[in-house]
């Protein structure tokens, strides 16, 4: 079997960096794959329109722009085959590079302005209205690429059963106060009434020092704190449980503002309630994509101010579709010809 030389170029952004790997461990699932990390930081964001201009009209001289604009280490020795990205920062380079070493351009994300036809294939969960359709490589996915090894469920099967919550904070069009923590907490407080749950509550880099410390008063006076297994405070104590949660938990509580922890959540394939504070403006493809997971009876959308107990099964599990099986399909059907 021919082996496969995949450069991932990466914002060091983690939401992104894991869909890049994700679409990486799609190809490995039925390839001979190799792959290299490709960190870069661009040196100043004026520099993202003239970027886009410069790859929409290939300019001659993009190669040093790419130099310049951006903190680039040595690259491999080993030339690419298969060029993956995700953000808006990395497009310029994705382009750039795929052309100078003839290798298959991947991208998973929305274009900003960049005309669809420079790449080979383009993820969305949603159709890219910018996307060309005389190119036909935007691949519209059930879910997005995601890091997510198959792991053991490790959930109980019976009460008490373990709930997560996943808490993000202000940021993609969702705006945080004090009374959306209050509101948070009672909601917990009534599934927990309800199902008989231990809690394990994670903040994260999003939620910021001060609501932390708002939503631990609130917890603090709250009558969950005895049902609660684990609560991390991640500006104050940064540690990783996410991952070991979805094997833990029977349900997962999450906020709606980070779609990377959306859709992470779904991947668990336990059952799944989106959180939406008082306020809240999501932009059109960020919504467009929770309604089609709505639809799909991916997730449960609740708005913290109105929301009453959701009614769910604490051990049934969703079907998903195959994302590794779209992603390969659509990467290999590019690069063969």
């Amino acid at each position: 079997m021919t082996c496969l030389h995949v450069w991932v170029i990466s914002d060091t952004l983690p939401g992104h960096f894991n869909q890049s790997i994700g679409i990486v461990n799609a190809l490995r699932e039925y390839e001979n794959v190799t792959f290299d990390i490709v960190e870069i930081k661009i040196r100043n964001k004026l520099f993202r329109s003239l970027l886009r201009l410069a790859a929409n009209r290939a300019f001659a001289f993009n190669e040093a722009l790419l130099e310049a604009a951006f903190q680039v280490p040595q690259l491999p020795d080993r030339k690419p085959d298969i060029v993956v990205s995700a953000g808006g920062n990395t497009i310029f380079a994705n382009i750039v590079t795929g052309q100078k070493y003839h290798a298959t351009k991947v991208f998973s994300g929305t274009l900003k302005g960049y005309r669809s036809s420079l790449l080979d294939v383009v993820f969305s969960v949603t159709p890219l209205t910018s996307a060309d359709p005389t190119t036909n490589n935007n691949t519209v996915l059930d879910l997005p690429p995601g890091n997510i090894p198959r792991f053991e469920d490790l959930s109980p099967d019976r009460p008490p059963y373990v709930f997560a919550c996943l808490i993000g904070g202000n940021g993609a069009g969702y705006y945080y106060t004090e009374n959306d923590w209050l509101d948070l907490v009672r909601l917990l407080e009534r599934v927990q009434s309800r199902y008989h749950c231990q809690w394990l509550i994670t903040t994260s880099r999003r939620t910021g020092i001060e609501a932390e410390r708002q939503l631990e008063n609130v917890i603090g006076e709250s009558l969950i704190r005895p049902h609660i297994n684990e609560l991390v405070l991640y500006g104050s104590n940064p540690k990783k449980v996410v991952r070991d949660w979805l094997q833990q938990a029977n349900a997962l509580f999450t906020t709606e503002d980070s779609l990377t922890m959306v859709a992470e959540s779904i991947l668990s394939q336990k059952s799944v309630m989106t959180l939406q504070p008082a306020r809240f403006e999501p932009d059109h493809n960020d919504e467009a994509a929770l309604g089609k997971y709505h639809e799909k009876g991916y997730i449960n959308r609740i708005k913290l101010d109105s929301a009453t107990c959701p009614e769910f099964e604490p051990t049934a599990k969703i079907c998903l579709p195959d994302i590794l099986q779209q992603i390969h399909r659509a990467i290999m059907e590019k690069h063969r010809l």
